[in-house]
């Protein structure tokens, strides 16, 4: 069984996110990567309580994954949040920060692994196509 990393993104603009979502699909069929993708709306609230969640004692959904620091970076005074969930090998978070054009409005929460174990995830932004993804925060598993 191959390891399985899970990749946020996340934004207040659901049309921000569904274009950096279209780019990202276009650089997986390039690179020969299939992940499972998930799109869906949230309430900051409900999000925030799947954040807190224990991944291991809920319902298989993808969304316990997320971390609060992505969810209070997205957070817009209360306004529907938009999630994209993918899971697959581990090169896709890496893969969507250095091949995939962002949008600043979006974030994007990518597990750091070591050896394929889960160590923690860092919470990305977008800051243009000189400087790429800026990480925003970065958390080990050791310290949760």
């Amino acid at each position: 069984m191959r390891p399985t990393a899970h990749v946020h993104l996340l934004s207040a603009d659901r049309n921000a996110l569904l274009d950096v979502v279209e780019r990202a699909e276009t650089t997986f069929l390039e690179f020969g990567v299939a992940p499972e993708r998930r799109t869906t709306a949230v309430d900051p609230e409900t999000a925030r309580q799947y954040a807190t969640a224990d991944p291991a004692t809920t319902d298989g959904a993808w969304l316990p994954y997320l971390s609060t620091a992505t969810v209070d970076a997205a957070a817009e005074d209360g306004a529907d949040l938009h999630h994209a969930g993918i899971t697959g090998m581990t090169v896709v978070g890496r893969l969507l920060r250095e091949e995939v054009e962002g949008h600043p409005a979006v974030y994007l929460q990518s597990d750091d692994r070591s050896a394929g174990v889960r160590t923690g995830y860092a919470v990305y932004r977008y800051a243009g196509p000189v400087r790429g993804y800026e990480c925003l925060h970065r958390q080990d598993d050791a310290a949760l």
